[in-house]
């Protein structure tokens, strides 16, 4: 099953600063903790499943999804002279819109799937001017994929299904810094990862 996201959040980060608070507003460094809720969308697409009452692959073709949601949390350090790196935690769930098997036979449109990912991301920020900044950067972890088949048709095996695989990201960001302490940043994610292997 290859699954592609993207998030796009809009999020709020509350910043706590090893250093002193000063009454100018700049980007602190040290310790800070953020938070993200978004939209979460899987490409429309193929993907197979092992059909273990045959023994044989079945490829489910037009498959389609319905826009989900994500909420994420990260603990990071900032570094100065540009560099963050962060441990995040993000969870994901979307609702299959349509899923048939080849010829558009056997389909089904009540399969949920939900992720949990854990990333070490590394992020470069780029000061735009004011209390305006940017950042681009690139995460590598693990992601928990599970599929929760509903009703009939698709999958002839109702059980839930799951399984562990390597999964990576890029993140483009910007934000603004509107106190000492606290920045609001919209981001988009571009999440990938190795194909989950899940039986029929």
């Amino acid at each position: 099953m290859a699954l592609k996201h993207i998030l796009l959040g809009t999020a709020v980060a509350v910043v706590a600063s090893t250093g002193a608070a000063q009454a100018e507003i700049v980007t602190p460094t040290g310790w800070y903790l953020s938070l993200a809720a978004g939209a979460n969308w899987i490409p429309d697409g193929k993907f197979s499943v092992t059909d273990i009452t045959d023994g044989g692959e079945g490829e489910l073709s037009h498959a389609s999804w319905n826009t989900g949601y994500a909420v994420a949390a990260a603990v990071g350090y900032d570094f100065g002279e540009h560099w963050r790196a962060e441990l995040e935690v993000a969870y994901r769930q979307n609702d299959v819109d349509l899923a048939c098997k080849p010829a558009g036979t056997d389909c089904r449109s009540s399969t949920r799937i939900w992720e949990l990912s854990e990333m070490v991301n590394v992020l470069y920020d780029l000061h735009l001017g004011g209390n305006w900044s940017a950042a681009l950067g690139a995460g590598i972890g693990g992601n928990l994929v599970v599929v929760q088949p509903r009703g009939s048709g698709a999958f002839n095996n109702n059980a839930e299904q799951d399984d562990y695989v390597f999964a990576g990201q890029l993140i483009a960001q910007l934000a603004y810094q509107f106190a000492s302490r606290w920045q609001l940043y919209a981001d988009y994610r571009y999440v990938m990862m190795s194909d989950p292997s899940m039986s029929n």
